[in-house]
């Protein structure tokens, strides 16, 4: 017992042996121990020994340490449990090299909250004029999420994100309402946004008010958003402004901005592709309600949207209020279609009004063609066909010409043989054609069609004949047993008067006639035995057509694809 008393005096002898060396000591020692003061009002922030009393043990603890930067060593076994940190400086800064040795994590804080009546936050900030979370810089990610709800392990992807979520029970980042921007990605080396599997949305926008769901201002090396897997990849529930905005991409030639309100997806600027889906096993890209345009392309070097493969439809478009697709100018193909089944089609559209057209064609002008079909390669192109619908064994094709309608044939001049217009039965025999040359060819003959009044419409037959012949008819009348008949003069030039040609008489009363002279021009009729009567005639010329006169029952050769 006398020791212990023993060893109080000498403490409190040294105690005031050291406050009387504070005191004398000079003005460039440690600061005051700021608002702490021995005998103050209990404030816990001055109770560093946590003994529940502020003493003079309290002050020599906590002098030189008061806002100031610098070692202290803590005992590891006490708590600020209650205390409010309050001044125009930091209050809390940490710093060191916390290596992770000694079974300690390689944290500068370590936050724990193991509360189950509730949620309980690791981090909560309640007001701040500023950012509520700012991250200067980072070697890897700024800010790393193992794990949300009752989601179960996770492997970093190894890169350096602004924001990495390893595996989410949800919605791996979720803004419900944001009265600007959603999320801004000002700039970004490799992916601005990036979402490796999401079981829903990758990315979910709830509700923006007058900025953008989602804002990309560039991304030089790679994409602005890029969702490798998801339920829902990218998801916006309601935007008044534009659902997703990407300003730039890599280095586009120019951007175009839009300053009118209610864009879905907006791409100001795109060096490659504006938007790019890898593969999809339904749709691309699927628009379900439009009140304008589906999908906008405002303008791009290349494709406005190019799908490169497609497990149903290509593009679909189930209902617009406007065009449904619709590309204002391209360089390339405004639409380019093409599938790789027998039983699809590279283009299919349809019109649900009833007398609307399904398709609307128009060339760049009057000489252009408003519809091209056919033709795989420059050099070896197949044949451009039109069929009616192939499951309607009653489906026709009905061609319809406010005017004219002009059938060109062998339009460049180049054809190795006639080029022929061809009509083909059931049986696909050609029972009728029309060649370059204009040989009209009927199988059964040609025919017309007569009013016989109370007989109805009849069919008249043409006569045929093994050779190419022309006919004339005419009238005369002898003057004293003589007529000199002249040929017609346009007849005289199409038929080969220069050879032989036939002359039928019939005298109209008693007289007998005969032909006695046949010339390029005229031919003489006379009365036979040298009489002198006067009376008229009619006779019928028939010669063979200039230039066909060796044709006698050419073979026919059915005109071939070449």
């Amino acid at each position: 017992m006398k020791v212990m008393r023993l060893l109080t005096v000498l403490f409190s002898i040294l105690t005031v042996m050291f406050l009387g060396t504070i005191a004398g000591a000079s003005t460039t020692a440690a600061p005051d121990a700021g608002p702490c003061a021995p005998g103050t009002a209990y404030d816990p922030a001055c109770d560093v020994d946590h003994n529940g009393q502020i003493n003079v043990t309290d002050i020599q603890l906590a002098a030189g340490h008061w806002g100031q930067t610098g070692t202290f060593t803590s005992d590891n076994d006490h708590d600020h449990l209650g205390q409010t940190w309050t001044g125009a400086r930091v209050p809390l800064k940490i710093e060191s090299n916390f290596d992770g040795t000694g079974g300690s994590l390689p944290a500068a804080l370590v936050l724990g909250n193991t509360r189950t009546s509730g949620a309980g936050y690791g981090l909560w900030v309640t007001s701040v004029s500023g950012n509520g979370v700012h991250v200067n810089a980072a070697g890897a990610d700024g800010v790393y999420v193992c794990t949300t709800g009752a989601a179960s392990g996770c492997t970093a992807s190894g890169e350096n994100n602004g924001l990495e979520v390893g595996n989410a029970e949800d919605n791996g980042v979720l803004v419900k309402t944001a009265g600007n921007d959603g999320v801004v990605v000002s700039w970004a080396d490799d992916d601005g946004v990036y979402v490796n599997s999401a079981g829903d949305d990758g990315l979910r926008v709830g509700l923006v008010q007058n900025g953008d769901g989602l804002q990309v201002d560039n991304a030089p090396s790679s994409q602005g958003v890029r969702v490798v897997s998801a339920w829902g990849g990218f998801f916006v529930d309601s935007a008044t402004s534009r659902g997703l905005t990407v300003v730039s991409v890599g280095s586009p030639s120019s951007t175009s901005h839009d300053n009118f309100l209610g864009n879905g997806v907006d791409i100001e600027g795109a060096e490659r592709y504006g938007v790019r889906i890898g593969h999809a096993d339904n749709d691309g890209i699927h628009v379900a309600s439009s009140g304008d345009h589906g999908l906008y392309v405002g303008t791009t070097t290349d494709a406005g949207l190019y799908v490169n493969a497609a497990g149903t439809d290509g593009v679909y478009v189930n209902s617009a209020g406007g065009a449904g697709v619709k590309v204002n100018s391209a360089v390339g193909n405004g639409v380019d279609g093409r599938t790789n089944t027998l039983a699809s089609y590279g283009g299919q559209f349809s019109n649900g009004a009833g007398g609307g057209a399904a398709l609307y064609a128009i060339g760049g002008g009057n000489d252009a063609a408003d519809l091209i079909l056919g033709g795989t390669t420059t050099t070896s192109g197949d044949d451009g066909r039109i069929y009616s619908q192939p499951d309607s064994t009653s489906s026709d094709i009905l061609l319809f010409s406010m005017d004219n309608l002009h059938i060109h044939l062998d339009n460049d001049n180049n054809s190795t043989s006639a080029s022929a217009f061809v009509i083909y039965n059931g049986g696909n025999t050609p029972v009728w054609s029309v060649s370059e040359s204009g040989l009209a060819v009927a199988g059964e003959g040609a025919a017309a069609v007569v009013d016989a009044g109370e007989e109805g419409q009849q069919l008249v037959y043409a006569i045929h004949s093994p050779q190419n012949w022309l006919e004339d008819f005419g009238s005369g009348r002898l003057v004293a047993g003589e007529a000199v008949v002249s040929l017609d003069s346009a007849f005289a030039k199409v038929a080969s008067v220069d050879a032989a040609y036939h002359v039928f008489l019939t005298p109209l009363g008693d007289c007998p006639l005969y032909v006695a002279e046949k010339g390029a021009a005229t031919f003489t009729v006379r009365a036979l035995g040298g009489q002198t009567c006067a009376v008229s005639f009619d006779y019928r010329v028939v010669a063979l057509r200039q230039g066909y006169e060796s044709n006698r029952m050419p073979e026919f050769v059915v005109p071939e694809d070449d």
